[in-house]
């Protein structure tokens, strides 16, 4: 279980950090974690792979089934999207 003082890392992608998440929450794989959210397979295959962030309202159930604080899946979907809107940087 992750402690309220806990800061995240800034370092890895959200599908990184979501897979991370799982392998400590004991969740097999996307469909494991579909049923635990209520959700089909397909939409958590796409977040385990990096192809879609989830949307707000998948957030609470999300953090709950991974077994963090609510916060801290926020912090990390708000900052691979504003990563995302941004793109890479060029500083050549």
């Amino acid at each position: 279980m992750h402690t309220t003082d806990e800061k995240p890392d800034t370092g890895a992608t959200f599908n990184a950090w979501l897979l991370a998440r799982m392998a400590e929450a004991d969740i097999a794989g996307p469909a494991e974690l579909a049923r635990a959210i209520g959700l089909d397979r397909r939409t958590t295959w796409r977040w385990v792979s990096g192809a879609r962030l989830p949307s707000m309202s998948w957030w609470r159930p999300l953090a709950e089934a991974l077994g963090v604080p609510h916060y801290a899946l926020v912090e990390r979907v708000t900052a691979e999207s504003d990563s995302r809107a941004t793109g890479p940087r060029d500083d050549s």
